[in-house]
């Protein structure tokens, strides 16, 4: 089981300083997820998103990133990862944010307006030309 780690927001702000020149603004706590600690903010005129992992999965940010090169399209949605870094004993991740909303917090009408959609994004996913990677299964970062 994953314990999000605890991060105050006045600790956050300061390590976005390091970061960004213009000041944040609109730094909120996000609810939801079950491992990262997230928080949203805005700065120099666009809108971020940070999280805070444990050592023990930070990997997945550098996939994430990789995945963002890879295979990001218009079909296929995937935020950039602008930093990635550490914070005391933490990993953090800094990405551009993508405006919505999580899928277990549609009403069963929304969802089932969404589906046709996601059914084309998965769609993408597996039309992705993996011919010149080799190995299946678990990745590391």
């Amino acid at each position: 089981m994953f314990i999000k780690p605890p991060v105050e927001q006045e600790q956050v702000r300061s390590l976005l300083r390091e970061h960004f020149a213009d000041p944040i603004l609109n730094l909120q706590h996000v609810e939801g997820g079950s491992i990262a600690r997230t928080f949203s903010f805005t700065a120099e005129g666009r809108d971020y998103i940070i999280r805070f992992n444990t050592r023990y999965i930070a990997g997945g940010f550098e996939k994430e990133a990789y995945l963002y090169r890879t295979y990001a399209s218009p079909r296929i949605p995937i935020p950039p990862v602008v930093h990635i870094g550490h914070f005391q004993d933490l990993h953090f991740a800094i990405s551009h944010k993508i405006h919505g909303v999580t899928g277990n917090n549609l009403s069963w009408e929304e969802f089932e307006h969404l589906l046709p959609a996601l059914i084309e994004t998965i769609d993408a996913i597996h039309h992705c030309d993996v011919r010149e990677k080799t190995g299946y299964g678990l990745f590391n970062e």
